[in-house]
Formats: C-alpha cells, sequence, structure tokens
C-alpha cells in the first residue's frame, strides 16, 4: 500500500458528494493505488491552480 505525503497542516473535511461520484472516486482509487483523500486532493489542488490563476488565493481564518 503506498505512503501518503505527511501534511503540513491538515483540516479534516465532510462533504456530500452523488453515489455515482462516490463510486467513480473509489473505483479511481482502486485502479490507480490511492487513497480517496488523496485523489480529491490533488483534484481540488487542480482545481485551485486554475481558478487562481498561478496567483495565490487568500486564507481567511477565524
Amino acid at each position: 500500500m503506498p505512503v501518503e505525503k505527511k501534511l503540513e497542516e491538515p483540516v479534516t473535511v465532510t462533504t456530500i458528494i452523488e453515489k455515482w461520484q462516490w463510486t467513480a472516486l473509489r473505483n479511481l482509487a482502486f485502479m490507480e493505488h490511492k487513497s480517496q483523500a488523496e485523489i480529491v486532493r490533488e483534484a481540488l489542488e487542480e482545481y485551485l491552480k486554475n481558478k487562481s490563476y498561478e496567483k495565490p488565493i487568500p486564507v481567511f481564518e477565524n
């Protein structure tokens, strides 16, 4: 089983997705020998890169 990268400041996020999305995620994770969390993190990172046009996104902390 592959070892995941250590996160610098991990935060737990709970979300609700469609069943077909969950099935696709589960199958992809199995085929790529990755965790579902790793695939979600990679997808989110790519999405944020595309949305921010290479600029950092401001982080608002409570």
